[in-house]
């Protein structure tokens, strides 16, 4: 006698019932949207930060190349204005009728000499350092976009096991 009188609001709450798991199916559906996107954005960008910190590198690496041809021609033309002023002075020296063998004449060819050879050493040292900076730059750059690579990869499996233990809660609940 009751059953027609509450039928009508047992269908209602049945059909919210199955409402509700229709909209908990659609929200597990969106959670696992989310997190496959999460996932692949996190790999993504540390693929993109992989490859940047690759190409850096080779910039790095060029240019240290660049700058050992730049200092290398620095230093040829440095020698060859040293030779230049050497030889003049020779020859002023020969036009005032000094003897080239004299003790001067050859302390002063070895005083240039040595200066030649400072001023080389210090254009190969500045060489040699800009070198190794632009090698360590290059290779920290590297590092850097390994390191986000990594990260990118660690970042999509911890997004992945949280989304797995929410899921495996709520099945046990």
């Amino acid at each position: 006698m009751c059953t027609p009188f509450f039928a009508p609001i047992f269908g209602i709450l049945g059909g919210a019932a199955a409402g509700a798991a229709t909209a908990t199916g659609v929200g597990a559906t969106l959670a696992t949207i989310g997190t496959v996107v999460t996932a692949v954005g996190s790999i993504a960008q540390g693929v993109s930060s992989y490859r940047a910190g690759k190409k850096a590198k080779a910039e790095y690496a060029a240019a240290a190349k660049q700058n050992a041809l730049l200092k290398s021609q620095e230093d040829d033309r440095m020698r060859r204005r040293m030779r230049n002023e050497m030889g003049r002075q020779n020859l002023q020296l020969a036009a005032r009728g000094i003897d080239p063998d004299s003790p001067t004449v050859q302390a002063l060819g070895a005083a240039a000499q040595e200066e030649m050879d400072y001023q080389s050493q210090a254009i190969q040292s500045d060489a040699a350092a800009t070198t190794a900076e632009l090698s360590s730059a290059g290779r920290a750059a590297s590092a850097r976009g390994t390191a986000a690579l990594l990260g990118g990869g660690l970042s999509a499996v911890s997004s992945v096991m949280k989304y797995s233990q929410n899921r495996w809660d709520r099945l046990n609940a």
